[in-house]
């Protein structure tokens, strides 16, 4: 959405945030938003992503943000209307990032992400398992 609106997205020079985006914070303009009302100082959010917001559209303020991700959360206003949007993802299930890992799983062991791929079945397993009985 923030391309299709004017402004500039891509690949996160912190590398890719996978399975679950930790201690995002609200910005001093998201604190009494809407969107963020009733969330915790810092929170995590189930994600996957590898690219980011580089600039946002005009009429774009930083809502949310963490140590990997400077745009977690953001609103753009044009007039009358408002878009919100996240980078992270609040419609996954912990099984659909499973899924995700599993994909890509060599290249996750590559990137860092485990030392192995057995040990990213373990993680899938988890998350599989939690989304069953959480």
């Amino acid at each position: 959405m923030t391309a299709a609106l004017g402004g500039d997205v891509r690949w996160c020079p912190n590398g890719r945030e996978v399975g679950v985006a930790h201690r995002i914070h609200a910005t001093e303009a998201g604190r009494d938003h809407d969107m963020l009302r009733g969330k915790a100082p810092a929170y995590d959010a189930i994600c996957v992503h590898e690219d980011e917001v580089a600039e946002l559209p005009n009429g774009g303020t930083i809502l949310a943000s963490n140590h990997k991700c400077r745009v977690q959360a953001a609103e753009v206003r044009d007039g009358s209307r408002r878009f919100w949007g996240v980078q992270y993802h609040p419609e996954f299930e912990l099984a659909t990032v499973a899924a995700i890992i599993e994909t890509h799983a060599k290249q996750l062991v590559n990137e860092g992400f485990a030392r192995s791929e057995h040990e990213l079945a373990a993680v899938i397993s988890d998350y599989r398992a939690l989304t069953a009985d959480p």
